[in-house]
């Protein structure tokens, strides 16, 4: 008998691994599972019972209230209410997450210039890196965006998302690789029917940050309902913020002292280059006017020092010192698209194909070009006569240093264009669910670093001299056909230089990386027999993958450098370009996966109580890193209807990608003292590269928790987790003391041995050696070291512990809908340990290891929503974080009232108005965050360096946009 297409839709639906919300319904399952739902406002959506959602972390189980994962669920619509703009910005607000490399970050440049991309928007659970969390979209891994495997989750069609699953816990066993602090899941409505438009504009209380968010989605249903087609299309324009200077509280802060109780951490502000000064400062060879500056164009004045900072003698506190003014956020433009095709071959089996794509480009404004103690000729013609006169009786030479704040800053841009392309087929045979998914993704990154400084062209262009009555490089005269296009460059003064001078000096290089990754996936489930409390589920899957990254580069370190006729500040040994990135040959790695899990009800009772047990395993194999098998246990133990606890166990693991591999070493001079043999030492390290003896890191976790829903309009959770990651990767520079000094107390089996070389030819035998006659190997150069090297190895351990805690109620307040949500997490510690180095724990620290995510110990985001009138509603997110630390490590010593700061809230107001617009259903909004303009708790790291107002300042995480509005529509028809 036949059956109408419409049912055989439904029904098929009903066995899709990640199953439809209830029509015209938004469901929000909590930490534990339990369902809240409020009207949607959206298009029309395919019918299906709540009941049947197959929870993310599982494939197994299909109802979130038998779930033992703890599991965050929340509506695009949620979020996107109390923080409009970027889908994956606004997901960071749930306490769970630490702050991503997005464009609303800390700005810098430093994925930029190595080859990445430092605005991308990835995803950190737990601040335990975002290569430790496993992003996903509707259940399939999603390939990597970036050289370092990381994924843009900006690629997300944000039009079509409906949910996004949040799993706290490892699930490697249930998704492979990757997945040790959890999985972000993003499920799209595959059902959507009708038009969606969507329109806004923010700009922040300062007139800066302007934001432009523009989508459209399309969805309909043909042949009976036997097939459908939906598109979306998604334009977002942010011009970013390109100055720190443009916040009046964000003044130049850093950190000063050597965090001893002689020399204790002290944070400043107005942090300035004690030996750098805009204009020029003359350092040595000036005789009179040593220690001046040229405050005006050609005019010296004496250099005004700001307050000494004991222990960072580059830096002082106020004064005449040059500073840098790096952006804030990061400019970023870019052009998501997404179209599906679905079909019901038969009753039993469809198809599907997908395309989507994010062309993008993100620009960061960083450093100034610096002239750090260049020699220059007393006769330069430059210089007045007076000055000239001055200089030659002091001698031949001097030399000056300057922030040249009147050039382009280096800026570079990283521009994506990511691809994915995916098919697949769907079915059921004889009641076990099949399916059959093939996925490829490419990534083209072309990074221009912009206006990057040639060294090679500022020295000829620094030596200018007289000719034919024109100021020329003196190189064009002396050497003819070397450098004919040089334009001389005057650095005396502020704004002396020429526009044609700068130019000249910086180049645009380029950088082009490309990822690939095929990806096959197989997996059957279903209840092949039933214990007496119910059926038992099963699921068998299989992957295979190949991820391929090769790069080239125009500013790599083996770039040429020639130095004939340039007498001065040019030598042949050094670097071309200030910022420089490496080519990266062609290499990859082939993955082998087959996973299996089960999920039994062993008790069972029609009064609500039973026990559901859920366990699943995964054997790995990976072409150079080894094989593996992860594993995870649960259980869910529900007492009654109302209380019900749960816990799981799992062995995870984060295999090295191919960046970790096989990235190509970064060469540069190095000097300091051999600690075995007590010699000094010039050479070349080769820091930063691959190694393939790197092997899997391994993460155990253990969850334990439990809800209470006493009624439908009222449920608290609460769950403890706890993650040890061993094996941990490292970047180990061979030459630190501390890496020298493992290897050497450890008699030459220390993995830190291999990161040098020895004239005797091994290191284990000059440590013998020393051991027993110190006096043949101190001096002698037959042990003398002629190579360090710095790359990745598997010596670190982190481990962190901590609590979630979620709250929902809802009721009515004279006569109208009120909805409460509370999302809290408590995570005290986040330990990072490394041989040979002070322990550090990030938690409850806002400038960690690289400063980049800040460790909140406590945070809270609490959401309101009120119905006003049948057509107003009002909507309120409270975000809060208690007070910070500056610095993890126990044995830093701070001044007294300095080392921590204060703790930080701010406000989201939205107001919502529904109407009619263009023949469909409107919902006009205007929204305030940070309603208060209340600014980020104000800190550095410790060891940022001496270029002070370069970045850091504030938390990565807390957004210094300050008061920001937005308004916008969206109309459904």
């Amino acid at each position: 008998m036949s059956v109408p297409a419409g049912k055989r839709r439904a029904e098929f639906q009903h066995r899709a691994p990640f199953g439809r919300i209830t029509k015209g319904q938004l469901c929000c399952i909590t930490a534990i599972g339990t369902l809240l739902c409020a009207t949607s406002a959206f298009a029309q959506e395919g019918p299906q019972s709540a009941e049947d959602i197959v929870v993310t972390g599982s494939r197994v189980i299909k109802n979130g209230n038998n779930s033992p994962s703890p599991t965050t669920i929340v509506s695009s619509q949620e979020l996107l209410t109390v923080q409009p703009g970027q889908l994956n910005d606004a997901l960071l607000v749930l306490p769970v997450f630490a702050g991503g490399r997005g464009s609303s970050s800390n700005g810098s440049s430093t994925g930029n210039t190595t080859g990445g991309n430092g605005a991308g928007n990835v995803l950190n659970l737990r601040n335990l890196g975002a290569q430790r969390t496993l992003p996903l979209l509707d259940g399939q891994r999603i390939p990597p965006t970036m050289f370092n495997g990381n994924v843009d989750v900006d690629l997300i069609p944000q039009m079509l998302v409906q949910r996004v699953d949040v799993v706290t816990g490892g699930v490697s066993a249930v998704y492979g690789s990757d997945a040790v602090s959890g999985v972000v899941n993003y499920i799209l409505n595959k059902t959507l029917k009708g038009i969606k438009l969507e329109a806004s504009e923010g700009v922040s209380s300062r007139g800066d940050g302007w934001k432009t968010d523009l989508g459209a989605a399309f969805g309909t249903s043909f042949a009976d309902g036997r097939g459908h087609f939906e598109a979306s299309y998604e334009f977002r324009n942010e011009r970013g913020v390109l100055y720190r200077s443009s916040r009046d509280w964000l003044r130049q802060p850093g950190i000063t002292g050597l965090g001893t109780t002689q020399s204790p951490f002290v944070l400043i502000e107005n942090a300035r280059q004690s030996n750098y000064a805009f204009g020029g400062l003359i350092t040595t060879g000036g005789g009179i006017y040593n220690g001046q500056f040229f405050k005006t164009d050609g005019v010296l004045s004496q250099f005004a020092h700001g307050a000494a900072a004991p222990g960072v003698p580059a830096i002082e506190a106020g004064g005449d010192g040059a500073y840098y003014d790096g952006s804030l956020l990061s400019p970023m433009r870019s052009h998501q698209y997404f179209g599906r095709f679905d079909f019901e071959l038969t009753d039993n089996v469809k198809f599907y194909a997908e395309i989507l794509g994010n062309i993008k480009t993100n620009h960061a404004y960083a450093d100034w070009v610096r002239l750090t103690n260049v020699t220059l000729r007393s006769t330069n013609p430059f210089l007045s006569t007076p000055y000239q006169q001055a200089f030659s009786a002091a001698g031949t030479t001097f030399r000056l240093s300057e922030v040249l704040s009147n050039a382009p800053r280096e800026d570079p841009i990283s521009n994506v264009d990511q691809r994915i392309y995916r098919l697949g087929f769907a079915g059921n045979l004889g009641g076990f669910e099949w399916g059959v998914d093939a996925e490829y993704g490419k990534t083209k990154m072309h990074t221009i670093l912009g206006h990057n400084l040639n060294f090679q062209k500022l020295a000829a262009a620094l030596d200018p001299v007289v000719s034919n009555g024109q100021i020329v490089c003196r190189v064009t005269t002396t050497n003819p056909g070397v450098a004919d296009g040089c334009i001389p460059l005057n650095p005396f003064g502020p704004t002396a230089g020429s526009a044609a001078a700068y130019d000249y000096i910086q180049d645009d290089t380029d950088w082009r990386g490309t990822t690939e990754m095929p990806d096959v996936t197989a997996h059957i489930s279903g209840s092949p027999f039933a214990l007496p409390a119910g059926p038992v589920n099963m699921a068998l899957s299989g992957e295979w993958r190949k991820v391929t990254f090769s790069a080239t580069s125009t500013s790599g370190s083996s770039t040429p450098f020639d130095c004939t006729g340039i007498t001065f500040n040019c030598t042949n040994a050094a670097r071309l370009y200030d910022l420089a990135i490496s080519d990266f040959p062609k290499a990859s790695e082939t993955v082998w996966e087959g996973a299996y899990e089960v999920g039994a009800p062993i008790l069972g009772h029609e009064g609500g109580w039973g026990l559901d047990v859920n366990g699943a395993a995964r054997y790995t194999s990976y072409e150079h890193s080894g094989n593996y098998v992860t594993w995870k246990v649960g259980a869910d133990l529900r007492l009654s209807n109302a209380l019900r606890f749960r816990a799981t166990r799992s062995r995870d693991i984060r295999a090295p990608n191919v960046f970790d591999l096989f990235a190509p070493p970064n060469p540069s001079n190095i000097s300091g003292t051999d600690l075995l043999t007590g010699l000094p030492y010039t050479l070349v390290s080769r820091g930063g590269g691959g190694n393939t003896s790197l092997r899997a890191e391994k993460g155990d976790t253990f969850t334990a928790g439990f809800v209470w829903k006493p009624s439908p309009k009222f449920s608290v959770s609460l769950d403890y987790f706890h993650i040890r990651i061993s094996d941990a990767l490292a970047s180990i520079d061979g030459r630190s003391t501390a890496s020298q000094l493992q290897c050497y107390a450890s008699g030459g089996s220390s993995p830190f041995c291999d990161l040098q070389l020895r004239a005797n030819g091994s290191v284990a035998d000059a440590i013998a050696a020393k051991n027993a006659n110190p006096a043949a190997v101190l001096g002698n150069p037959a042990y003398a070291v002629t190579a360090f090297y710095g790359y990745a190895l598997n010596v670190a351990e982190q481990e962190s512990y901590g609590f979630d805690f979620e709250l929902n109620f809802s009721t009515r307040l004279f006569g109208r809908p009120l909805a409460t949500r509370v999302l809290a997490a408590y995570q005290p510690h986040i330990y990072i340990r490394q041989p040979g180095n002070d322990t550090i724990d990030n938690g409850g620290v806002g400038w960690g290891p690289d400063a980049l995510a800040a460790g909140f110990k406590t945070s809270v985001t609490a959401f309101a929503r009120y119905q006003l009138t049948d057509k107003i509603g009002i909507d309120l997110m409270e975000r809060w974080h208690d007070g910070l630390k500056i610095s993890g490590v126990a044995t830093d010593i701070f001044a007294p009232g300095q080392g921590e700061t204060s703790g930080w809230a701010t406000t989201n107001l939205n107001l919502t108005y529904d109407t009619q617009m263009m023949g469909g259903k409107a919902t006009m909004y205007f929204n305030v965050q940070n309603i208060f303009d209340r600014h980020p708790p104000i800190g550095a790291y410790t060891a940022n360096g001496t270029r002070a107002g370069l970045r850091d300042g504030f938390p990565v995480g807390d957004s210094p946009m300050g008061r920001y509005f937005t308004v916008g529509v969206r109309i459904a028809r």
